[in-house]
């Protein structure tokens, strides 16, 4: 039986597998990883929106600092697609209607913390959309509430939990001219499983 000896090389977006074989062959597979924009398509059908205003604030985001980008063109290039990023995108929305109120404020969100376990809100919502749906303790709503980031929980027993985080008090969030969010929005159970489902798919396609 031949013996396989396998290394995988990862650069920008664009990864390789190269597979050595004891007869000494070699075998090179490669794929490109999902990036945000590909995304965004898909996740505007979910949310009533359109990829040019999703991208626009992927592009305020990116200027905040709060999206790593690769830097160049073509394949590799840009945000890559990650429970992560889509997070901080999915967050900018929930707390921050038009392009000019996507600024610090919508950092400050991200790095909420949880008075229990200090997790930020932008960790919670990455993990949230990498649940199964069914699992115990799955996320089914994602909020953003006044000054408090909430992660709300409907758990398998029928019993409800939220999960509260605090805005650090040095994050500037309460300055003029950013005063403290003053809507609620939520994304509901229905449309957070559609995202889940559409990135496990999307990124699936692409490997």
């Amino acid at each position: 039986m031949s013996s396989v000896r396998s290394t995988l090389f990862s650069t920008l977006h664009v990864c390789f597998a190269i597979v050595v074989l004891d007869n000494h062959q070699v075998i090179l597979y490669f794929f490109v990883m999902a990036s945000l924009k590909a995304f965004l398509p898909t996740l505007a059908s979910i949310l009533a929106s359109t990829p040019d205003a999703l991208y626009s604030r992927q592009r305020a985001l990116i200027n905040l600092g709060l999206l790593p980008t690769r830097k160049g063109r073509g394949p590799g290039s840009g945000v890559e697609l990650s429970a992560d990023t889509l997070a901080v995108l999915l967050i900018a929305g929930l707390c921050s209607e038009t392009l000019a109120e996507t600024d610090q404020r919508v950092g400050a969100i991200c790095g909420a913390t949880d008075w229990d376990s200090k997790t930020t809100y932008r960790e919670a919502v990455a993990a949230a959309l990498l649940e199964r749906q069914g699992q115990v303790g799955e996320t089914q709503v994602l909020a953003v509430d006044s000054e408090k980031a909430i992660r709300v929980f409907q758990r398998l027993d029928g019993s409800d939990g939220e999960v509260f985080y605090r805005v650090a008090k040095d994050s500037g969030f309460n300055v003029e001219p950013n005063p403290p969010i003053e809507r609620v929005l939520r994304i509901r159970p229905v449309t957070l499983e559609r995202i889940r489902a559409a990135l496990r798919e999307f990124e699936g396609t692409t490997q």
